[in-house]
């Protein structure tokens, strides 16, 4: 069996509306989670692992469908696993076809800088958990930024035992990729979001959780109105939550809304389905 990449809220929703029938006003979302509901008792699906609100949160396709989306992407999708210095490998293994690309970075590897010849790439997924330092730094990330444009999901896959994390500071020419819906940093030990984020417009999901070293989120997250999936829980070094979160009104899901923010920040997010609320010993009203 293999495990599904992404989840439903990280597809573009260009994408979404390929595969599902729906209206322009219709919740994708809804509608996805309905699909999902007919498919997975048909074994579809398995192995699902649930939150503690009884959330499917990860599952596992079936042999047959595994093989099945293998034929019908194996020109688009690609997983590659590197091992000490495997460059040349890596070169001839990578295709300008290719649009949807997993690297895993085993230890002593270095980051293939071959990537970034790949100019139509629409996914990439970086799992550098098996590396002894990190391989990702300012410099080889500005180069993927400025190369990648066409870039619709970024996810670092760390998880809390990751013995890598990317460079202190994401840099500032993240700007370049206009087209990203999708933007995973969690557990990253980065200490500061450029405002260049900002100006990240179609922007749907970033997920940040688990960055304990983060101080603040950018002044002009406001800007970012297609924002659906703001996850920032276990972010207890975030001092402040920035003004513009009231401007979110798109907001889905909201990890953690802070102290040194007023509560009625939160009146115009009407779309709100999950928010956790702490730190309130500032609150005055």
């Amino acid at each position: 069996m293999s495990s599904l990449l992404l989840s439903y809220n990280d597809l573009p929703s260009k994408l979404k509306r390929c595969y599902l029938s729906a209206e322009e006003d219709e919740e994708m979302e809804t509608i996805g989670e309905e699909y999902f509901g007919i498919l997975a008792p048909r074994s579809f699906f398995q192995e699902f692992e649930k939150s503690y609100d009884n959330r499917i949160i990860k599952c596992k396709m079936h042999d047959m469908v595994h093989d099945f989306a293998q034929f019908v992407s194996e020109n688009e999708c690609l997983s590659l696993e590197i091992n000490g210095s495997e460059e040349l490998d890596v070169t001839n293994s990578l295709d300008e076809k290719v649009r949807h690309l997993m690297l895993i970075i085993g230890e002593g590897a270095i980051f293939p800088v071959s990537t970034r010849r790949i100019k139509r790439m629409r996914s990439l997924l970086i799992d550098g958990g098996r590396s002894d330092h990190s391989s990702l730094n300012g410099e080889i990330l500005e180069e993927l930024f400025r190369e990648l444009t066409s870039l619709r999901a970024l996810d670092f896959c760390e998880s809390y035992h990751s013995r890598s994390s990317l460079t202190p500071e994401i840099p500032r020419n993240i700007e370049k990729l206009v087209h990203l819906r999708y933007l995973s940093l969690s557990f990253q030990h980065i200490e500061k979001l450029p405002e260049t984020l900002c100006e990240l417009y179609n922007l749907e999901t970033l997920d940040i959780s688990g960055c304990f070293d983060l101080e603040e989120l950018p002044k002009g997250i406001g800007k970012l109105v297609n924002m659906k999936h703001l996850l920032n829980s276990r972010t207890s070094s975030v001092r402040y939550m920035p003004v513009g979160i009231g401007r979110l009104t798109g907001l889905r899901t909201l990890g953690e809304f802070t102290k040194a923010c007023r509560l009625e920040s939160l009146k115009n997010l009407e779309h709100l389905q999950i928010c956790g609320i702490r730190r309130l010993g500032y609150v005055s009203d």
